[in-house]
């Protein structure tokens, strides 16, 4: 669990060309960087400015989000830790860059949050409602 209450953005770019046809896009370990300090997030954005329809899957989800073509796609919730991008096409390239972004974001709704429960804030940015601490 992190000890930061904000996190710069994690910045992912998948190039024009790069996600091909029915193509898969999961970034590498974030264990390894940086970044690992500051997860689990809360944000995660997709800019999708290419022509194809893609699916967003995160936090072990199991029910996909979709990212329409030319659009923009923000998630909220605790304990982002991933991401897997499928290009729904099977025929197409994206024909333009997509960007993820993901951060960990203090939001006034957290902090009522943690003030209604009595609880950290660091518990409200994990997930974390039992109270196991951070």
């Amino acid at each position: 669990m992190s000890h930061f209450l904000q996190s710069p953005p994690a910045r992912f770019l998948i190039a024009a060309g790069a996600l091909l046809a029915a193509g898969t896009y999961t970034p590498g370990s974030l264990e390894s960087t940086d970044l690992q300090k500051y997860t689990p997030f809360n944000t995660l954005t997709v800019k999708n400015l290419s022509k194809v329809l893609l699916e967003l899957t995160y936090k072990n989800n199991v029910d996909p989000t979709l990212v329409p073509a030319g659009s923009v796609v923000e998630i909220q919730e605790a304990g982002i830790i991933g991401f897997t991008l499928v290009n729904l096409d099977a025929t197409t390239a994206n024909d333009k860059q997509i960007e993820i972004l993901m951060q960990r974001v203090v939001r006034p709704e957290h902090v009522m949050l943690a003030q209604l429960f009595n609880k950290k804030l660091c518990e409200v940015l994990n997930g974390d409602v039992g109270g196991g601490g951070c």
